[in-house]
Parts: structure tokens; C-alpha cells; sequence
């Protein structure tokens, strides 16, 4: 019903920005929505659902077909990140993203999230090169720690990172 409904007008005019608050929306409707508007370039998710399961995100990702030919996504804000799924979620259905900002809470361990982020920039994010993360209390001690696991892993070679007031700024070639 939702896609007959709405379908005229997200074909008529082109949405290339969406701000969307995803509690109370099952994660497939939010995935026919990305679907019908193909001229999206930034996606700004204020509360996206938890994800169950890698399982469950490339059957959803497969289900409704959407790749890099289909969406043209670039920058993406999660506004409140619960766990790392989410992230890897985004990653699967936004492959063409540039620019990644998140919120960091409390709970979620800095230094594993950018481990995995950009773990995943050869798999399935290809063409980012900017991450912002905003967490409440930054300060340089979390610049420096990121900046020795970056070295010691090995998970960039040329890079910046640097802190404006609450945010830590990554980008690399």
C-alpha cells in the first residue's frame, strides 16, 4: 500500500536529502523508501531499529536489490547509533558513501567502531574518505589512541585526524 500510494510523488519530485526517524518503522519500509527515491545524496537517520544479524542485512540488502546503480547516497548521519550493525547495515545499502558521521554513545567502544569502519572501507564502502564522530566529552587522549591503532593496524597509510570541539575528524586518500 505504501508504494502505490506515494510512489507518484517520489517519482515526480527529486528528494536528494532525507532526514528520517526510523523508530516505530519496520526496517523494510525504511528500505522501500531509500528504494523510491533514487536521487537521494544525503541521508541523515535520526533512529534507526536494531539490527538482529548479518544474515538479516544481506537478505533485507538482496531483497530489495539496492546497490550503487540504484542509489547515489554519499553522505550519511546516525544520529543515535546502538550497536555496530547499524553501521555495517548503512555500509550495505549505501556503498557509494563518501562522508560518514556518527554519534558515538557512551557505551560503544571508540576505538572498535573505527576498527571496524574502516575494515570495511575495501568490502563495502569504497569511496569513503571522511569520518566524523561526535562524542560528548572528545578530547586529544582519543585522538592519540585512534591515531596509534590506525599506525599499528595498519588501516590507513595517508591520513589526517584531527578534534574540533566535540567531534573527531578522520579523512584519508
Amino acid at each position: 500500500m505504501f508504494n502505490t500510494r506515494f510512489k507518484p510523488i517520489f517519482l515526480r519530485v527529486p528528494f536528494t536529502r532525507l532526514n528520517i526517524c526510523c523508530k516505530g518503522i519496520p526496517i523494510d519500509m525504511f528500505l522501500r523508501i531509500i528504494e523510491l527515491l533514487p536521487n537521494l545524496d544525503l541521508l541523515k537517520v535520526l533512529d534507526l531499529p536494531v539490527i538482529e544479524s548479518v544474515p538479516f542485512i544481506d537478505r533485507a540488502v538482496q531483497l530489495y536489490s539496492l546497490s550503487s546503480n540504484k542509489n547515489k547516497i554519499t553522505k550519511v548521519y546516525l544520529e543515535k547509533m546502538i550497536d555496530i550493525e547499524q553501521v555495517h547495515f548503512l555500509f550495505k545499502i549505501c556503498v557509494n558513501m563518501k562522508y560518514f558521521q556518527v554519534n558515538v554513545p557512551e557505551y560503544i567502544n571508540l576505538e572498535t567502531l573505527v576498527q571496524f569502519i574502516l575494515s570495511k572501507i575495501s568490502t563495502h564502502v569504497r569511496n569513503l574518505n571522511s569520518l566524523c564522530l561526535y562524542i560528548p566529552n572528545a578530547n586529544e587522549n582519543m585522538v592519540l589512541k585512534l591515531h596509534k591503532l590506525i599506525d599499528s593496524e595498519k588501516l590507513l597509510t595517508n591520513y589526517m585526524i584531527k578534534r574540533i570541539c566535540n567531534n573527531i575528524l578522520l579523512k584519508w586518500n
